[in-house]
């Protein structure tokens, strides 16, 4: 009887945490969500909403702005070589960390990154009637986000991938091809708890990102059109809050995919181009517990993103 009452203790104390564990996941992982005025679930969805956006500021579009291909000159043994200077600029809007009541309130601002890519032409591919098939160009970016606005000093990003020609382009058809890119952003901090903001995000970003384009030359303009896809993953990803006597930090699994669409418009230069992207991003789901139908903000609304290059083939 001992033993069936015991047994009885265990199984109803299980429940107990696996129901407390439930209830836990529906508002957001929040310890609390009634604490802080209910703001918990809010900060929580920024979270889940930053981190793509941020994402997206730092990738833009078309992994080399304006181009299908690696338009350089191969001399000798030397591989043709792609660089451009890119400025990309994305939209963030987020449930606003900074406000006591961060559902009833949204904040928005550019989310800026300066980045060097470069493409490297390993094969043109086959020729004939199916030229350009086979072409394979290596792809490397390095750049910053510089801190402002709600973000809290500067972030640094990283990129590898590789570009697939499909086809190239010629008198009767355009360039197209597809690309694959991992990419990491570090150290990005929205809002601060110690500067005496009640929200906070930390949060990397790990992006890995396909990509397809079609480009054709039009006078003297080059057009390029173009789908992605991004799986966003945060690192390291967490948010803080706080009413002044009680501090909450909670640690988050972050993983979004969006899809994105972007166009280029480039003018031809002596060695390379001036592009410009604009471009578009699809929003996510609101996480459980996210008070959707009182909050301002909308997790399903896209993002806007745009970038300005200078390109240099040699």
């Amino acid at each position: 009887m001992m033993g069936r009452t015991k047994l009885g203790l265990a199984a109803a104390a299980l429940a107990i945490v696996l129901t407390a564990e439930s209830a836990r996941a529906q508002v957001g992982s929040c310890v609390a969500p009634s604490m802080f005025g209910g703001a918990c679930p809010a900060v929580a969805q920024a979270l889940h909403s930053a981190v793509p956006q941020v994402g997206i500021a730092a990738a833009g579009g078309n992994p080399l702005q304006g181009t299908a291909s690696v338009a350089g000159v191969r001399l000798g043994f030397f591989p043709s070589l792609t660089a451009e200077l890119r400025l990309t600029g994305a939209r963030m809007r987020l449930p606003d960390v900074g406000s006591a009541n961060p559902a009833g309130s949204e904040s928005a601002e550019l989310v800026g990154s300066v980045d060097a890519d470069l493409a490297v032409s390993l094969s043109r591919g086959l020729a004939g009637g199916v030229a350009g098939l086979g072409a394979v160009d290596l792809l490397a970016s390095v750049g910053v986000l510089p801190g402002g606005g709600s973000r809290e000093g500067a972030s640094f990003t990283w990129g590898v991938g590789a570009r697939l020609g499909i086809l190239r382009e010629s008198f009767g058809t355009p360039a197209v091809n597809v690309s694959a890119m991992y990419r990491q952003v570090n150290g990005v901090q929205v809002g601060s708890t110690r500067a005496g903001t009640p929200g906070e995000l930390d949060f990397g970003v790990a992006d890995v990102s396909v990509r397809a384009t079609v480009a054709r030359r039009v006078a003297r303009f080059g057009l390029v059109g173009g789908a992605g896809y991004d799986r966003f993953t945060g690192r390291d990803a967490r948010f803080s809050l706080t009413d002044g006597s009680v501090f909450q930090t909670v640690e988050q699994d972050v993983d979004e995919g969006r899809w994105s669409l972007f166009g280029n418009v480039s003018l031809p230069l002596t060695v390379g181009a001036v592009t410009l992207e604009g471009g578009w991003m699809s929003g996510g789901d609101a996480i459980p517990g996210y008070p959707s139908a009182a909050a301002t903000f909308d997790p399903g609304s896209g993002t806007v993103f745009g970038s300005l290059s200078l390109r240099l083939s040699l």
